[in-house]
């Protein structure tokens, strides 16, 4: 379980249910092989760690022209997705998330029956989210594979 703060919320990223990762999993392959390099190239742009203020190639149009070629197949894998696979995603990932309420004593589900119960969240802090519980819930399992999948020496 990981907590992360999103304008001025904290939210609560918990596991799926096995069988909803394996189904939101089974739906976002299409998309998988185009995450890697659209990551590599992000990270690449994003400033240093030591405090440079205006690093990467984000401050650039060739580095942000990068990024956007890098995130084409991405794209071109979310575009192509039925709108149904892309709500199911969507939703569950939503559906597995709590949100503090404002004086701390609480948390509350941040979407039911794919019903987001939030008027002040926005596409930028779904996608945010999103994010936060497919890393949550399948980073052990791709560091597993590949170990698993790795040839012998």
């Amino acid at each position: 379980m990981t907590e992360l703060e999103i304008g001025g919320n904290t939210y609560r990223i918990n596991s799926m249910p096995a069988m909803t990762q394996f189904h939101v999993m089974r739906k976002l392959g299409p998309v998988l092989p185009g995450i890697v390099p659209v990551l590599a190239q992000a990270a690449a742009a994003l400033p240093q760690a030591d405090g440079q203020e205006d690093g990467g190639a984000m401050t650039t149009v060739d580095g942000v022209a990068a990024i956007a070629m890098a995130a084409r197949p991405l794209l071109d894998g979310l575009a192509a997705m039925a709108d149904a696979d892309a709500e199911y995603v969507i939703n569950h990932c939503l559906s597995a998330v709590m949100r503090r309420d404002p004086g701390g004593k609480s948390w509350n589900a941040v979407s039911r029956d794919g019903v987001t119960m939030f008027d002040d969240i926005d596409l930028m802090t779904s996608m945010q989210i999103v994010w936060a519980v497919l890393r949550e819930n399948y980073t052990g399992f791709f560091r597993a594979a590949s170990t698993a999948l790795a040839p012998a020496q």
